[in-house]
């Protein structure tokens, strides 16, 4: 039997170049497609019990500013600390984000089709550090990749080099204080444990050289939400520190990068910022349209900040090479080097999968969607409307 590190071991290593450049040349387009949400969740902790329902989704209430976003701040660190948990290990599961969750929406709310017609299955968070990975060059990271009857199924890992500089409690913090502060939480007491509400999107992305389409893929992702407005609509939650300068200014810009990631690609059409002072007291909110962030970034600016199309067409390639180095029923370690600006791929020995990704062989994959009847080639998700999946009645 192979020991413990022999298995550890890649069989073989495969790396992708990340050049922004050859990525801003490239001549086709890249469309996504409106993503349509299939199912919810609600879960009242991390990696908790998971319900097929909207319990969990709180509501915008915005309180009389300002406000303290360090209050009961020195309890949440004992809390923190208390919980402390031993260093990642990349070949486990990390408890919060379960796959389990994503295949328990698809078997509640959908047909097979939905699962078996789909190239990539993954929570947001994957998607998040791929599609910045062209404009991210500080940041390593890291996830797990398996392959199954042809579908890729990505799993959310924590990088060691992450751990080893984690964000400041009170920054950290702010962040869950901002949340509960807007969402109706008392203010006159502790945040409380975290409770999840998750929507379950599919869409597609595909790539065209003038009307010919070279290809696509269709993909299915989980997507945290933090609440919904008072039309019913999906809302986004950001902190971040005022903006009083040019630096600032430019900071915040490129934190909207991270920001219309998030929201574009499950639909969530709004962003509530929070903007706080140097002492952590929020003194504003302000409301962004998701679909207008470019062209807010990129106004009166001679070179774009960054592009969406660069996004799109990196997390088009990354899907392309995975599909062509990782055979099915194999698993690999796929993590980004960010001083040599290459995305690496690890292939191990296949072990046993998932429970919940054993699923059986299915009929031939179905074309995707996008560019088929509903949406012209070379229209983009802008183009087609601007209203995200919303409140699922």
């Amino acid at each position: 039997m192979a020991s413990t590190e022999d298995t550890r071991k890649p069989l073989s290593s495969h790396s992708m170049r990340v050049d922004l450049r050859e990525l801003q040349r490239r001549q086709t387009n890249i469309d996504y497609e409106r993503p349509r949400e299939i199912g919810y969740s609600s879960s009242e902790a991390e990696g908790g019990v998971c319900r097929m329902n909207k319990s969990c989704l709180a509501k915008l209430c915005i309180p009389q500013l300002p406000c303290d976003l360090n209050a009961f701040l020195d309890e949440w660190i004992q809390r923190q600390e208390a919980a402390k948990k031993p260093a990642p290990d990349p070949f486990q599961p990390i408890p919060g984000a379960p796959l389990e969750h994503i295949f328990a929406m698809h078997a509640h709310f959908c047909e097979d089709g939905d699962v078996y017609d789909s190239h990539l299955i993954t929570y947001r968070n994957n998607i998040n550090k791929i599609m910045g990975t062209p404009y991210n060059d500080r940041f390593p990271w890291i996830l797990a990749v398996y392959r199954r009857h042809g579908c890729l199924i990505m799993d959310v890992r924590i990088n060691e080099e992450t751990e080893k500089n984690p964000i400041p409690h009170e920054i950290n913090y702010r962040g869950h204080r901002f949340e509960h502060c807007v969402t109706g939480g008392d203010l006159s007491k502790p945040c409380g444990g975290k409770e999840n509400y998750n929507t379950l999107v599919s869409s597609a992305l595909a790539e065209y050289d003038d009307d010919r389409r070279i290809g696509a893929y269709n993909i299915l992702f989980s997507s945290e939400i933090d609440c919904i407005d008072d039309k019913g609509e999906y809302v986004e939650l950001k902190v971040t520190p005022r903006i009083d300068n040019g630096r600032a200014r430019q900071n915040f810009e490129r934190k909207l990068l991270k920001y219309w990631i998030q929201s574009y690609m499950p639909g969530v059409p709004k962003i509530l910022c929070g903007f706080r002072d140097d002492r952590g007291t929020l003194q504003a909110v302000e409301t962004f349209d998701t679909l207008q962030i470019p062209v807010i970034v990129n106004s009166n600016k001679r070179t774009p900040l960054w592009e969406p199309e660069v996004c799109l067409r990196f997390l088009y390639d990354v899907i392309a090479f995975l599909l062509d180095k990782l055979e099915d029923h194999n698993q690999g370690l796929l993590y980004y080097d960010a001083k040599r600006k290459e995305v690496v791929l690890d292939l191990y020995t296949s072990t046993a999968l998932p429970d919940c990704i054993d699923f059986p062989p299915h009929h031939p994959r179905k074309r995707a969607r996008i560019g088929g009847g509903d949406q012209a080639p070379g229209r983009s998700t802008e183009e087609e409307g601007k209203e995200g999946p919303g409140d699922p009645s």
